[in-house]
């Protein structure tokens, strides 16, 4: 097989990372996908194989891993139920596809290139150092905008994309109910939710949709809403000494 592949560094955030015989099991199937689409033959019978999917053997897998079966078959079963790959089989043989293919794989640097050529192109009179340090500056240029022009469409912060970053690998169900809270109430809010769940040192959603239900009970529908309802519930310290000069004391509300 020849190419490459793209590994993003959340996979360092990830419940995979954290088991070398998984990682390596999750890498093994990212290698053996098919970047297009594309028709193999298996005995007398083509199969159309689809980006982000290959022909699955045990067998051929413990070979190339140098794993035991029963094991590469465990790890298999995890991703699968983690939803990480989904597995169809026949009598004969076996499709895996990786469920996110077109999300690590994305091809968001294309345009940047395209354009990178261009330039060079038409600056090919310009002298050859100079040219390489303008080059490089315009690449830097054209990323940083399309960076910023990304951050100004968002407006607010993704949660699912805040949710790995803290949390961990987000599963299909957690993702799931993200979308869903996210559509009841508002991103910003979800996300302020899970801030909250970090500061308190609590690493799961369920902690989360509890303070989320909590603010939809008592009608909260902007952060200025929410910390208001945090103020209202943070314990307050009684004390028998008059303080000389009365000062009001900034709540942190961890988001």
């Amino acid at each position: 097989m020849q190419g490459w592949i793209k590994l993003h560094r959340k996979l360092l955030l990830s419940d995979i990372f954290q088991n070398e015989k998984m990682l390596k099991v999750f890498i093994y199937c990212l290698t053996k996908c098919s970047h297009k689409e594309t028709e193999v033959r298996i005995g007398k019978q083509k199969v159309l194989i689809k980006p982000g999917q290959f022909v699955y053997g045990r067998k051929k897998a413990s070979i190339e891993m140098n794993m035991k079966e029963s094991t590469i078959k465990d790890y298999m079963n995890t991703l699968k139920e983690d939803g990480v790959i989904t597995v169809e089989s026949t009598n004969k043989y076996s499709i895996v596809t990786v469920v996110k293919w077109g999300d690590y794989q994305s091809h968001d640097d294309d345009t940047t290139n395209k354009m990178t050529a261009e330039y060079q192109q038409n600056d090919s009179k310009i002298p050859a150092t100079h040219q390489q340090n303008t080059t490089y500056k315009n690449v830097k240029n054209l990323k940083n905008d399309k960076e910023e022009l990304d951050d100004d469409e968002k407006g607010t912060e993704n949660p699912h994309t805040f949710y790995e970053q803290n949390f961990g690998m987000l599963k299909p169900f957690v993702s799931q109910n993200i979308t869903e809270w996210s559509s009841e109430m508002s991103d910003e809010l979800v996300v302020a939710s899970m801030k909250l769940a970090v500061k308190n040192n609590k690493s799961h959603f369920g902690y989360c949709e509890a303070i989320l239900r909590d603010w939809q009970s008592k009608g909260v529908q902007s952060l200025e809403d929410a910390r208001a309802v945090q103020k209202s519930i943070q314990p307050t310290n009684q004390s028998n000494v008059t303080p000389i000069r009365k000062t009001e004391k900034k709540y942190n509300y961890g988001f």
